[in-house]
């Protein structure tokens, strides 16, 4: 089987394609891939990082509103369908799959247009832009949540699978998520990330409770800062006076700085309790984990997405919601200090977390993907290669 995958950006957009990529490989023998991005996002380091090949086209996004900026993003989308055309037919794919990103729309647009089988991730409670255009012509839509079915044709086929994540991940235990990052095991343990380009004001509120989350007896925090904002808060700790460093991670008291965690297995594995962000593929991992959250949703989404994916979780009784723009110091502090001292909430937190949870959902997509390949070569004739499950 020939896989084309697209989508990028953010690691969002990235991640489902990989634990996408990744399910199929157990199940497909001989199977190939390759993986389209473009040359702003994160995909250009994580997809080499983990063994796959990686094309890149000149995809950008199109402006929400009227203006002359829209028609240049028109004259480069035709430039970008071209480019998708171009590797369609030299890839010969015999299935895209389309995870959202500047590449997505394109590359799954060019599938259809020479008549491959396509099918659409979509992560997010509030549909992409790609995935509504496109969801009535595709093969199959999976749904990370099942509230987005009301926002799509009705001639869409979709499934609701939850957002799948990499399967590596849910095999770390808790004594060696905190051994590999140099946390204790004896104490309440926190972990704040802003996803996976960081977040400027959660990181503000964190420096502002510094004192809080890194002298307070029985917590720590480990907080991810992205790799922009990480010197700068590094230096804010050390003219503090009493910090630790290391080559990628200082420590204050009990508060651990890292820019980044590339197996974001430890980090979830370790936690009590999770602050950040409210991305579909964070939220999938965290509910994956079954670990209560203080959600923070990013205000500039396209469409809010991210406010819808955190109320699903608040309604559901799995997190708290803090608006970004309510978000300090002192409001961190006491929603962390709040639940921290409060464990039969955090209990019936952890199992609506766990309700919410969907850790086969790479599993079921995959399943999905090689039974529609399956049917196409029915109808239209034999390929190479073949299922490992009968």
């Amino acid at each position: 089987m020939r896989v084309l995958l697209a989508g990028g950006g953010t690691g969002g957009h990235i991640y489902p394609a990989l634990a996408i990529a990744r399910a199929l490989q157990e199940r497909v023998e001989r199977a190939e891939f390759l993986f389209v991005g473009t040359p702003r996002g994160l995909e250009r380091e994580l997809i080499p990082r983990e063994g796959f090949r990686l094309r890149l086209i000149q995809a950008r996004p199109l402006p929400r509103r009227l203006s002359l900026a829209l028609l240049g993003a028109g004259v480069a989308a035709a430039g970008a369908l071209v480019e998708a055309v171009g590797l369609v037919r030299e890839f010969k794919p015999d299935v895209v799959v389309g995870t959202g990103g500047y590449a997505a729309g394109p590359v799954v647009l060019a599938a259809l247009l020479l008549r491959r089988p396509a099918v659409l991730q979509e992560q997010n409670a509030l549909p992409g832009l790609t995935t509504r255009l496109l969801a009535a012509w595709v093969d199959r839509v999976f749904l990370g949540y099942g509230e987005a079915q009301a926002r799509l044709p009705r001639r869409a086929r979709t499934r609701v699978t939850g957002n799948p994540i990499r399967p590596h991940l849910l095999r770390v235990r808790r004594e060696e998520g905190l051994a590999a990052l140099g946390l204790e095991g004896n104490r309440f343990t926190v972990i704040v990330f802003g996803a996976s380009q960081g977040a400027h004001r959660i990181n503000q509120a964190v420096l502002a409770a510094a004192e809080e989350l890194g002298h307070t007896p029985g917590l720590q925090v480990l907080a991810l800062t992205g790799h922009k904002e990480y010197a700068q808060m590094a230096e804010e700790l050390r003219r503090r006076g009493g910090a630790e460093q290391g080559e990628d991670w200082v420590r204050w008291g009990h508060l651990h700085l890292r820019p980044y965690l590339y197996e974001m297995g430890q980090g979830l594995a370790a936690a009590d309790l999770v602050v950040g962000r409210a991305g579909a593929l964070s939220l999938a991992e965290i509910t994956a984990f079954g670990l209560p959250a203080i959600l923070i949703p990013l205000p500039t989404a396209a469409e809010g997405h991210q406010d819808h994916n955190a109320r699903v979780l608040e309604q559901e009784g799995a997190a708290v919601r803090i608006p970004d723009g309510e978000l300090t110091g002192r409001r961190l502090w006491e929603a962390v200090l709040s639940l921290m001292r409060d464990e039969p909430r955090r209990r019936r937190m952890a199992a609506a977390s766990r309700r919410l949870g969907r850790p086969r959902a790479g599993e079921e997509i995959a399943e999905e993907i090689v039974r529609l390949v399956a049917e196409r070569r029915r109808r239209g004739g034999g390929a190479e290669g073949g299922s490992k499950r009968s």
